[in-house]
């Protein structure tokens, strides 16, 4: 092959492997109802929760069945469809009155770790204002860098937290609708997969209690609970 045609040749390899990656760049990934766990006791009190624990308040379990009327209109509208859960106890508790509300057999839902919320490191248990006051040079790191600094004591950073919910969808990406009973910070990265989201778009996101996040070919749209 000569200097020219190879130059040609290689030219043609680069172009193809960009035009992949712009092609792959948004997740593949079913239609998804995706659900933050209702409003917790330390969610009040502003306590790091992370991969630690707290039961939903009355608040929280109204929302919780708000949603669930949602879910039940789904369904009747669409068909039962699989429901993934985190198995951290607030998800478990909204899980429940979901289940309960929209008439669901709860035994059928799938519990998955890679669903679970942003470990926090040392900081679970302790309110905002106690973190800052304790570790208030850990804070600065980590304001300075949100999506990178890994808080000491085990916690995940957003590149951490996207390669286990990458995982997620490439092995739920065929069925084609689902139910995500999830967090606040991993749910925004799921939702940052499907809508092929920045970093700093990501973090951007509001992640209220008492909605459903619809996903869809790449397009969230926000459902609000139904009351009754």
């Amino acid at each position: 092959m000569t200097a020219i045609k190879y130059n040609i040749y290689k030219g043609y390899v680069q172009h193809y492997d960009k035009l992949k990656d712009a092609m792959n760049s948004s997740m593949q990934h079913p239609e998804i109802y995706l659900v933050r766990h209702g409003e917790t006791e330390w969610n009040c009190s502003k306590r790091y929760q992370g991969q630690l624990d707290s039961r939903l308040t009355e608040k929280g379990k109204i929302q919780a069945a708000s949603v669930g009327h949602l879910i039940k209109t789904v369904f009747s509208e669409d068909g039962a469809m699989p429901i993934y859960c985190s198995p951290l106890g607030r998800c478990k508790q909204t899980a429940k009155e979901i289940c309960n509300v929209a008439a669901i057999d709860p035994a059928k839902t799938k519990f998955e770790d890679r669903l679970m919320e942003l470990h926090c490191g040392h900081w679970q248990t302790f309110t905002r204002k106690e973190v800052e006051e304790l570790w208030p040079n850990e804070v600065a790191d980590y304001k300075a860098d949100i999506w990178n600094y890994k808080i000491p004591g085990g916690g995940e950073n957003g590149p951490m937290l996207q390669r286990r919910a990458r995982g997620w969808l490439r092995d739920v990406f065929r069925a084609p609708r689902i139910v995500v009973i999830s967090h606040g910070m991993i749910g925004r990265i799921i939702r940052g997969l499907c809508c092929d989201l920045s970093p700093e778009e990501v973090l951007s996101l509001k992640v209220p209690q008492g909605v459903v996040f619809h996903l869809k070919n790449g397009i969230e749209t926000i459902l609000p609970g139904i009351h009754t």
